[in-house]
């Protein structure tokens, strides 16, 4: 056990361990805070552009056969109308990309006008 000095150097000790374990909190933090950041753009690009190439594909086809055995030989075939749901995907996957987009321009603007982060 030691007895502390006048300078109080078991205290400045500690005070350097204490700042220590913030410094690693707050750069953990950041680390989560960044993908967190990084997953949700990744999710708010994916989803639209999966709508968007889901809806051109439904659209395109306008039509799917669904085939089901009706049994000496025959085959019961029943079309699916699909191109009003390729529509709808189509325009809330292009209505989704633009805002998006719009989203990514406006924080990149508000990222370049505050200069780069303090360290």
């Amino acid at each position: 056990m030691s007895i502390p000095s006048e300078s109080g150097a078991p205290a400045d000790n500690r005070a350097v361990e204490h700042a220590a374990v913030v410094d690693l909190e707050t750069e953990d933090w950041q680390q989560r805070q960044r993908f967190l950041r990084r997953l949700s753009w990744g999710t708010a690009w994916v989803l639209p552009l999966l709508a968007l190439i889901v809806g051109i594909a439904l659209t395109a086809n306008g039509t799917i056969a669904q085939e089901t055995p009706a049994g000496g030989g025959f085959v019961d075939v029943t079309f699916l109308t699909v191109w009003p749901a390729g529509l709808t995907l189509l325009g809330s996957g292009l209505l989704g990309t633009v805002a998006v987009a719009i989203a990514t321009a406006v924080l990149a603007e508000k990222r370049a006008a505050s200069g780069p982060p303090a360290s």
